[in-house]
């Protein structure tokens, strides 16, 4: 979470890895600062899949996105395994 740079309150959702590579989903929470439900905007949140390879320093960002399966990927590393992307849905902003 920290090579992403994301907001606190972050949180993961869907994780595939075979060890070389990784594929999750954020969510990062969006509006007010409250509990979730307890009004308008509370329960709203932006989701991204984020793909990455290991290296000896650590797990390094490939690419980031929220379409169906592997394009958002391959457009950057054709070599990431369709195994662990192929059957992932797209992601939508929900409220």
């Amino acid at each position: 979470m920290a090579a992403l740079d994301v907001p606190n309150h972050t949180s993961r959702g869907e994780e595939h890895c075979d060890g070389k590579w990784l594929v999750f989903d954020v969510s990062s929470r969006m509006g007010p600062a409250c509990a979730e439900g307890q009004a308008p905007g509370c329960g709203a949140s932006l989701g991204d899949r984020w793909f990455f390879r290991a290296e000896k320093s650590g797990w390094v960002p490939l690419a980031r996105g929220t379409k169906a399966g592997c394009a958002d990927v391959h457009r950057t590393e054709p070599a990431f395994p369709a195994a662990l992307c192929a059957d992932l849905p797209a992601l939508r902003h929900s409220n």
